[in-house]
């Protein structure tokens, strides 16, 4: 029983598979079960659009600035204003980070009045931030 792998991915992959026989990088028994072993593991690629938006969350994540932004978000609320006291850089700087922050979808901007608040969209971070640090 075959897996669900396109037929031009499969012959790409057979075809890839018997090269790196040839060379002696892979080992050459058994090379059609291996080869169903293999179309297995191609299903659980991410898509190049799930790829990209993990790639972008991971990113937002990747400057010391924003990790502040993400840990002092997810107390409260907060505007441009109070983030921009708290951590001593430049209106402009904080917004920004900001906008990173928020086209990975890890906090979300609300209006009230003049303002614009900020929320972390994503509570279980700070979780995971203690988590990694703990480990």
């Amino acid at each position: 029983m075959g897996l669900s792998v396109e037929k031009g991915k499969e012959e790409e992959l057979k075809k890839r598979l018997m090269e790196l026989v040839k060379k002696g990088i892979c080992a050459g028994n058994e090379v059609e079960r291996y080869l169903e072993e293999l179309k297995g593991l191609t299903n659980v690629l991410y898509s190049y659009k799930e790829k990209q938006k993990l790639a972008n969350f991971y990113k937002a994540l990747a400057d010391p600035t924003r990790i502040d932004m993400v840990r002092i978000i997810g107390t409260r609320s907060l505007a441009v204003c109070e983030i921009t006291a708290i951590l001593g850089i430049s209106q402009p700087t904080v917004t920004h980070h900001l906008k990173i922050l928020e086209r990975a979808g890890i906090i979300m901007p609300r209006r009230k009045g003049r303002l614009t608040y900020y929320e972390l969209m994503r509570k279980e971070l700070l979780k995971e931030f203690e988590r990694i640090l703990r480990s």
